[in-house]
């Protein structure tokens, strides 16, 4: 069983080289996108809403706070048969800022399935120049307009944030690192000039690019939605870019449940499938470090530690960028268990996508 050694050695090699070539990249390759536009165009911010009744008012008072002229401002709220509050308190809002504006919604258009849907009769009243899309459990910072409006240059369609998951467990804090490392490398990567998806509760698309592709009710429905418009617009050639910066960052919950995580990265593996292929090289990478160390602990201990520790190093160094961009501080009990909780989270949410069940999201089920 010699051979389970060398694949175990190749392997880590390959894992490592995957994160010194990440660390180079962003270092050598990070681009800004900074444009000072001058002026401030019309824009509206799309929210779609469902059993939101915990996190709609600071989502909306967030938003209600960003540093952009009011007057050029609209905030559209789309409820999607929600059982709970969520309507009410948004119309009580919505009483209190003329700003906001909030929609019942409770017809289909064309192809558009749940939030989509939503969004499908949002964008068809919207008045604005640019489309900005945040969830109802995110909350975005003040200069979060201003700096993705920064980023549009000739033919851009669409522009992501950067999202963090907030909370102080340590289960929160896994949860953080993986999203920032996640948002980091799809950030090496877009740019490379290999574009892959915007981030679909902190990102603008602009309306040009919006209705050439028909709108979200024009287009083949996905429980990732934000991944089939990007798909979208990148046929039509319009461009796509990833931002890592803290004025548009915006923090999102913890998923607390495993069921909840599970069904999660279900519907994320949905779009996953269908990733670039050099991205896809750098997730399984980054999924077979447990694998790889311990093959390699059962032929030669020291190898196997050395190995650990050199991966812990370099993934640490490309975390420390991300977050040093975005302003926080890492956690280091988080950062001695990441892979493994990657490596056990990837395996187990495998299993679960090839289990013939539906995603189970918001109380739907796809």
């Amino acid at each position: 069983m010699i051979w389970v050694f060398y694949v175990a050695v190749v392997l880590a090699l390959i894992i490592l080289a995957t994160d010194l070539t990440l660390i180079i990249s962003w270092r050598w390759n990070f681009k800004s996108h900074h444009f000072d536009r001058g002026t401030y165009p019309q824009v509206s911010i799309l929210v779609a809403a469902r059993n939101e009744e915990k996190n709609i008012e600071s989502c909306l008072r967030g938003l209600l706070s960003v540093d952009y002229p009011k007057e050029k401002i609209e905030i559209l709220v789309g409820n999607d048969d929600s059982t709970d509050n969520t309507l009410v308190i948004a119309r009580a809002l919505a009483e209190e800022d003329n700003r906001i504006k909030v929609f019942d919604i409770k017809t289909v258009l064309g192809q558009a399935r749940g939030k989509a849907n939503v969004l499908a009769h949002l964008a068809n009243q919207a008045r604005g120049e640019f489309y900005f899309i945040s969830d109802a459990d995110t909350r975005v910072q003040r200069g979060w307009i201003k700096n993705l409006l920064y980023a549009v240059h000739q033919n851009v369609g669409m522009i992501s944030g950067v999202t963090a998951v907030a909370g102080k467990s340590l289960w929160a804090r896994l949860q953080n690192m993986e999203w920032l490392n996640a948002l980091g490398m799809l950030k090496v990567v877009t740019d490379f000039n290999v574009p892959v998806t915007g981030i679909g509760n902190n990102m603008m698309i602009t309306r040009e690019a919006y209705e050439k592709v028909g709108g979200y009710e024009n287009i083949p429905f996905s429980i990732v939605e934000d991944f089939q418009l990007t798909r979208a617009m990148l046929a039509e050639g319009f461009k796509v870019i990833n931002l890592i910066d803290v004025q548009v960052l915006a923090t999102t919950k913890a998923v607390s449940e495993l069921k909840g995580i599970f069904n999660q990265r279900k519907r994320w593996m949905h779009g996953a499938l269908k990733i670039p292929v050099i991205l896809k090289l750098i997730l399984i990478a980054q999924a077979l470090v447990l694998p790889a160390g311990l093959a390699l602990f059962f032929y030669d201990f020291t190898l196997a530690i050395s190995f650990l520790l050199l991966k812990i190093s370099l993934r640490t160094t490309f975390t420390f960028f991300i977050y040093k961009k975005v302003k926080q501080k890492i956690n280091f009990d988080a950062v001695l268990l990441y892979d493994l909780y990657v490596s056990l989270l990837s395996v187990m949410t495998l299993l679960y996508f090839v289990i013939p069940v539906k995603v189970d999201w918001k109380g739907r089920k796809y």
